[in-house]
């Protein structure tokens, strides 16, 4: 369908476009949007290494899911079954507790069902955790009020990268770590 352009006599019958776009007209000419005052707005210098930091997260976000990929539910571990189908769980959340993010102590892996049951029935999870894997509730507890921003450099993001590469190539280890109930 072949879109026409209004015409004079097309805008007489819709005059709140016309309004509109002497509106906007308008505000071109002040260097103004709809929406913003004119103002000096001082945009923070973008980091130069931004692309840098976002590479590594990815990598340490594959590399985590490598190292959780086929290791058994914790949950459905005591029934004696073995669903290696897992994600890892957040003990403390990534979103309040970014520095935690990839630090295995703060992960369990879990399979899909026990992983939107632990999100949904928080209380329930920490006193499994409590009555299970006492080493992960500690740190829970000693973690849960530092919430503190971090900022993320590239040393800091490669040496993560590092580490988890390790238990990757090393998936005995990383089960020691990630099991160890204490």
């Amino acid at each position: 369908m072949k879109r026409v352009p209004f015409t004079k006599k097309a805008r007489a019958k819709f005059p709140m476009e016309d309004a509109r776009d002497q509106v906007v007209k308008k505000a071109r000419e002040m260097k103004r949007t709809l929406f913003t005052k004119k103002r000096n707005i001082k945009f923070p210098q973008e980091d130069p290494n931004t692309e840098a930091k976002l590479a590594l997260i990815r990598k340490a976000a594959k590399l985590r899911g490598e190292i959780f990929k086929n290791l058994p539910c914790v949950s459905c571990l005591p029934n004696n079954d073995k669903n290696p189908n897992t994600v890892p769980h957040h003990i403390l959340n990534k979103g309040n507790y970014d520095h935690l993010r990839f630090v295995l102590t703060n992960l369990l892996p879990l399979c899909y069902f026990h992983h939107s049951q632990a999100h949904d029935e928080e209380q329930n999870f920490r006193n499994f955790l409590q009555d299970n894997y006492l080493r992960h509730y500690r740190i829970y507890l000693n973690e849960r009020d530092n919430r503190k921003p971090v900022k993320k450099t590239v040393e800091s993001l490669t040496k993560i990268v590092a580490d988890l590469q390790y238990y990757a190539d090393h998936p005995l280890e990383a089960e020691q770590v990630i099991y160890e109930k204490d």
